[in-house]
């Protein structure tokens, strides 16, 4: 995400409902080819408002004083 790549997951990964990332299923091969298969035709417009969307959660939630302050709570 931080390179402003969309990423493309599978639901078991632990990323579900984030908007900004597109989930797979692993289980169901046709639904997850068709997928990968619908993102090839998404507007570059779409993929800037997830990238913008991804940002932010790196910004706010995916970052390492939260992670650290999270370890350290827990210890």
């Amino acid at each position: 995400m931080e390179w402003g790549l969309i990423p493309v997951c599978s639901v078991q990964s632990g990323y579900e409902g984030f908007s900004g990332i597109r989930n797979i299923f692993i289980d169901n091969m046709e639904k997850a080819v068709e997928t990968i298969n619908n993102l090839q035709s998404v507007t570059e417009e779409q993929l800037k408002k997830w990238q913008q969307v991804n940002l932010a959660e790196l910004e706010n939630h995916f970052n390492c004083d939260r992670f650290c302050g999270q370890v350290l709570d827990e210890i």
